[in-house]
C-alpha cells in the first residue's frame, strides 16, 4: 500500500528532528565553528546529501535547535504562571520543569550557552534570544512580586531575586560545557531555598 501525503510529511519531519538531534550532541561537544556538516550527518547516521535536503546549511540548524530550545523554555515559564496554585507553587514548578529540562536535555543549554557568547552567532539570533529572556525575566518577576505579596517569597528586590536565579540557570549551562553534559540531579527544593520569606 502507498504511503499518504500524510505519511510521507510525518516522515520528513521525524527525519528532521533527528537531525536536529543529532546536530545538538555534535555542537554540543564540538562548538559551532569546528562543527561540519559531515559531522552531523555522521551523528544522525545518514547520508550527507540528505542533512542537505533538509538544510541549507549548519546556521539554518543552529537557528531551528536554538529556536527550539529557547520555546521550550518559555512554554515551561507559561504552563506555571497559567497553573492553579498559589505563587510559591507555581515558582515551585518552574524552577522544577526548568531543572528537568537541563537534566534531560544538557546539550541544549551548552549549545545555546555557546550560541550566546560567540561572535560568530547572528545578530539577529542574539536579538531574538535576548528578546524572549526579557519575556521570562518581566513573568518571573510578576510572580515573585504576587508571591511577595501573598507572603509566601522573601521580601527582597524583586530584580535581584529574578537576576539570581537567571544566573544559576546560566551557571548550570557553563557547568554542563565544562563536564560534557553531564549534570548531577540538583533538587528543586535547594534552589527554592533563596526565596524562602
Amino acid at each position: 500500500m502507498p504511503r499518504t501525503e500524510e505519511m510521507n510529511l510525518r516522515i520528513r519531519e521525524e527525519q528532521k528532528k533527528h537531525i536536529v538531534k543529532s546536530a545538538v550532541r555534535v555542537l554540543a561537544r564540538k562548538g559551532f565553528q569546528s562543527t561540519k556538516m559531515a559531522d552531523i550527518a555522521a551523528e544522525a547516521d545518514v547520508s550527507y546529501g540528505l542533512v542537505y535536503h533538509y538544510f541549507s546549511n549548519k546556521e539554518q540548524i543552529l537557528s531551528e535547535l536554538l529556536e527550539e530550545a529557547l520555546e521550550k523554555g518559555y512554554q515551561n515559564l507559561q504552563r506555571a504562571l497559567e497553573a492553579p496554585g498559589t505563587p510559591w507553587d507555581r515558582l515551585q514548578m518552574f524552577i522544577t520543569g526548568a531543572l528537568q529540562s537541563f537534566q534531560e536535555h544538557p546539550e541544549f543549554f551548552v549549545v545555546l550557552y555557546q550560541a550566546l557568547h560567540d561572535e560568530e552567532t547572528h545578530k539577529k539570533w542574539r536579538e531574538r534570544a535576548q528578546s524572549k529572556r526579557c519575556l521570562v525575566m518581566d513573568a518571573t518577576r510578576c510572580l515573585i512580586i504576587e508571591g511577595q505579596a501573598a507572603g509566601q517569597i522573601a521580601q527582597d528586590d524583586p530584580d535581584q531575586l529574578v537576576l539570581i536565579l537567571l544566573s544559576f540557570f546560566h551557571g548550570l549551562s557553563c557547568a554542563a560545557m565544562v563536564r560534557e553534559g553531564k549534570l548531577p540531579v540538583i533538587d528543586a527544593r535547594i534552589v527554592l531555598r533563596l526565596f524562602k520569606p
